[in-house]
């Protein structure tokens, strides 16, 4: 058996395991590649968006049963106001509770991709 092979087969089994006793599990994020400043400057929205697009798909492959809280509290902490408990009594924050958020949109729009 190759390592990918092996690899592959311990990442369906801890998901399996996770769906079956509903945790969340933690990915470890994929950085963007490094660019120039202009190339920045020119895409700076795009690659924002595409990273955070890339992000929820692997978030909710990883994690069927979450909601858009359960991946903020994960993507983007400061962005959570938690309550005493820190998890169960949070709420989002005012910026991803405004109406028409993009977070929020593309939630709502990406299904989730296993990379």
């Amino acid at each position: 058996m190759t390592v990918t092979i092996a690899i592959a087969i311990a990442i369906a089994i801890a998901i399996a395991i996770a769906i079956a006793t509903n945790a969340i599990l933690i990915l470890c994020r994929c950085e963007a590649a490094p660019c120039t400043e202009d190339m920045i400057l020119e895409a700076s929205e795009t690659l924002q968006l595409g990273t955070l697009q890339s992000d929820m798909a692997a978030f909710k492959a990883a994690n069927p049963k979450c909601m858009m809280e359960d991946f903020i509290r994960w993507h983007s902490p400061r962005d959570w106001d938690g309550g005493e408990d820190g998890v169960e009594d949070g709420v989002l924050s005012a910026r991803m509770r405004h109406e028409g958020n993009t977070w929020r949109r593309l939630w709502e729009e990406f299904k989730p991709i296993i990379t």
